[in-house]
């Protein structure tokens, strides 16, 4: 579980929170992280067992509550469609992780490359460059990387990928 949790704290530095908002010590089903300037909460939540709709409800109820700008919820087992389906129709945007998928950290191995979000105001310039967002190579929205760092329809992220023999290699991907 350590592990896990230590992946979720990667998440959360790589969408921009850097601190944990101290909370129930007793409720060990949900981390709290907010940014510098208190303006956005991400919260996670971990669920007990399989989880169908009417276990979302009390999840997406949480993020309410707390008033979250985002939200991770891990399970240990599959979900299912109708509660994938309700989590979509929400307003915040929320990413589900299988713990499966949090045990390693992804973004720490030797091979993966070095992914930046480009701020919208370069998106232009990108545009310019390759002519179009239809020229540039696509990443999909429930991709693992772009799962982890929160990425929503339309980003663009630069992706180096570093060489010890040339110089490193950088290319554009748009989030579809």
């Amino acid at each position: 579980m350590e592990s896990i949790i230590d992946t979720l704290h990667s998440i959360a530095r790589v969408r921009g929170f850097t601190d944990i908002l101290e909370g129930d010590e007793e409720d060990s089903s949900k981390i709290e992280f907010t940014d510098v300037s208190n303006t956005r909460k991400l919260v996670v939540l971990f669920a007990s067992g399989e989880v169908g709709k009417p276990d979302v409800h009390p999840f997406l109820a949480t993020l309410e509550e707390t008033q979250a700008t985002e939200g991770i919820l891990v399970v240990p087992k599959k979900i299912t469609t109708g509660a994938v389906k309700e989590i979509k129709r929400h307003p915040v945007p929320i990413h589900v992780f299988m713990h499966t998928e949090l045990v390693f950290d992804i973004m720490t191995h030797d091979d993966c490359p070095q992914y930046e979000v480009v701020p919208p105001e370069q998106h232009a310039a990108i545009f310019a460059a390759f002519a179009s967002a239809d020229k540039l190579p696509r990443l999909k929205k429930d991709d693992p990387v772009a799962r982890y760092m929160g990425l929503q329809k339309d980003a663009i992220v630069k992706v180096t990928y570093p060489s010890s023999i040339v110089v490193s290699s950088v290319f554009y991907q748009i989030v579809v």
